[in-house]
């Protein structure tokens, strides 16, 4: 009877709504409650209450009258407040889980005397302050996940005295120092995420006893040195995450023992070398980030081997040679970032046709030849950026049939001949970019139908014609960049149109024609006046009250306020002025 009237106590503390959630809490059968369990003897073993949106706090709950409490799960919820040092009370807990909540304040150090845990998991909350020195006493601890607070200081030697623990995850914290030297003593460690926290330091040497590691996450911290030659040892890594920190060295041939690894992450850091072509051994690979870094060299040419490939990035190194020849039948591929390296090849021959691609990214490398029609193949492509290359030929007309792409950029090319029409066919897209090419022909009324297009940047080519009035029905267009083409001396009314226009540079090719006597003076007008305004005698300048009348003695007054006043609107304004000159 005392724990049924202490769970209803804590539910009295609770919001109504979370209340209505716990409404079989009624009477005295507690065994019978939502989310309640017992023994034998009808006292509570088992409290699971996962994601049921209870708002409250765990001060109201008297941690003294369940003695016999195993299990407590609490995940979920919209808990806040801190958490109670007298939940060591809970002598006998072996599974403890308060994720996903708002609770707040430190770790209490009287956590540590629950000395029953193999589990324990306190992640994504608001809680600070550093882990408590005395965590190594939690010696059956089997699990520990801490990750998704705001826990500040080093990461205590006592972590390293739990010889249990198989799952560690500290992650997206802001721990500092380095990582115990004492690690290696964690020899069951198969889960082991230190990620986006501000560490410092090496990996230390004692980490080679962690020879049962299958997930290894040291990303974003600010470790530095070497990569210590025995990670290429640990033959059951399935991930490894090294992104993002200072890490020097090369990547051992070694690296083609770890048979089950399926990611590697080694983006952002300062590694250099060839890539040993005992990379082409990970056949379960799925996911390969290796951009940002100085990798030389060829890129290992059977990535693709296992068919697993949905990931590779390379981008920003200084790799040569061709695009690995295993990458133009890897149609499990969804992302693949290649710019800034200097790649050659013919493009139409290194790329094939991949039902699942997202994203691909070849600009600034060299690569040359002709675009080909197997991109409108790539149904769920959604960007396609081969900027600053050496790419010729005409934009192939199947692209329209790429109805999912957002971005189109191959500027900075060779290409000829005209823009397909086709490219309207693709509704969703918002970047258009093919300035400095050879491009020629009239840009097609069909771009009316790109209602998304909020960049179109055409610079730079041989275009010609009147520019299209039904420009002005794409009503997101941000920035429109025609200048160095051969388009009439006519900017349409119907660009006035464009409320979001924030870039419109110089449409006409040659420059705009000098204004005309009235408008000269106009403008020598306004500069005497601007320039009054800055004398450097605050007596000498004029009065606001001068300024616009002096404005309104040269010209009609506005019909509305300037800032409200739309292109459109201008251009009338602006005709008035030339004809009455």
């Amino acid at each position: 009877w005392q724990e049924a009237k202490g769970l209803i106590e804590w539910k009295a503390s609770l919001d109504s709504r979370s209340q209505s959630a716990l409404y079989s809490w009624v009477g005295s059968h507690h065994c019978t409650w939502e989310g309640i369990s017992c023994d034998d003897a009808g006292s509570v073993t088992n409290i699971t209450l996962f994601g049921l949106g209870l708002r409250g706090t765990l001060h109201s709950f008297n941690f003294s009258l369940f003695s016999n409490l195993l299990v407590l799960d609490l995940a979920g919820n919209e808990l806040y407040g801190t958490i109670p040092p007298n939940i060591h009370n809970l002598s006998r807990l072996t599974y403890l889980d308060l994720c996903y909540n708002d609770l707040s304040g430190k770790v209490p150090a009287e956590m540590t005397m629950l000395t029953s845990l193999s589990s324990m998991f306190l992640c994504r909350s608001k809680l600070t302050d550093s882990i408590p020195i005395s965590i190594g006493n939690l010696k059956n601890l089997i699990h520990l996940g801490i990750w998704g607070n705001q826990l500040s200081g080093p990461i205590p030697s006592g972590i390293t005295l739990l010889p249990s623990l198989e799952w560690l995850d500290l992650s997206w914290n802001s721990l500092t120092g380095e990582v115990p030297a004492s690690i290696g003593n964690l020899r069951n460690l198969w889960h082991f995420q230190l990620g986006t926290n501000q560490l410092t330091g090496g990996i230390p040497d004692s980490v080679r006893n962690l020879t049962r590691l299958s997930y290894f996450n040291l990303a974003d911290n600010h470790f530095s040195g070497p990569v210590p030659p025995f990670i290429w040892n640990f033959t059951r890594l399935s991930k490894l995450f090294l992104s993002q920190n200072n890490l020097s060295g090369t990547v051992l041939p070694e690296i083609g023992q770890l048979k089950s690894l399926t990611l590697l992450n080694l983006f952002q850091n300062n590694l250099h070398g060839v890539l040993p072509r005992e990379m082409n051994n990970l056949t379960g690979l799925v996911a390969l980030f290796l951009g940002e870094n100085n990798f030389t060299g060829h890129l290992p040419q059977d990535l693709c081997h296992g068919g697993s490939l949905k990931n590779i990035t390379a981008n920003n190194n200084y790799l040569s040679g061709p695009v690995p020849h295993g990458l133009r039948n890897c149609t499990s591929l969804i992302r693949v970032r290649l710019e800034w390296n200097s790649f050659t090849g013919d493009i139409a021959k290194s790329f094939g046709i991949y039902p699942q691609l997202d994203f691909i990214d070849l600009s600034f490398n060299n690569l040359y030849g002709k675009l080909s029609p197997n991109w409108g193949k790539c149904l769920n492509l959604k960007s396609l950026k081969m900027s600053n290359n050496n790419i010729s030929g005409e934009i192939p007309a199947d692209l329209g049939s790429a109805s999912q792409l957002r971005v189109i950029n191959f500027a900075s090319n060779n290409l000829e001949g005209g823009i397909p029409k086709e490219l309207g066919n693709l509704k969703f897209l918002y970047n258009l970019s093919l300035g400095n090419n050879h491009l020629s022909g009239i840009l097609p009324i069909e771009i009316q139908k790109l209602s998304n297009l909020q960049g179109l940047n055409l610079t730079v080519n041989n275009l010609g014609g009147p520019i299209p009035k039904q420009l002005g029905e794409c009503s997101k267009l941000t920035q429109l960049i025609l200048s160095d083409n051969n388009f009439a001396e006519v900017i349409p009314m119907e660009l006035g149109h464009l409320r979001a226009l924030e870039v419109l540079d110089d449409v006409l090719d040659p420059c705009l024609p000098l204004p005309k006597h009235q408008a000269a003076a106009g403008v020598v007008s306004i500069t005497k006046l601007a320039f009054a305004c800055l004398d450097n005698n605050p007596h000498l300048r004029p009065t606001m009250r001068q300024v616009s009348l002096r404005i309104a003695a040269q010209w009609p007054p506005l019909p509305k306020p300037f800032p409200t006043m739309i292109f459109e609107e201008l251009l009338p304004l602006t005709s008035d002025i030339e004809s009455a000159a």
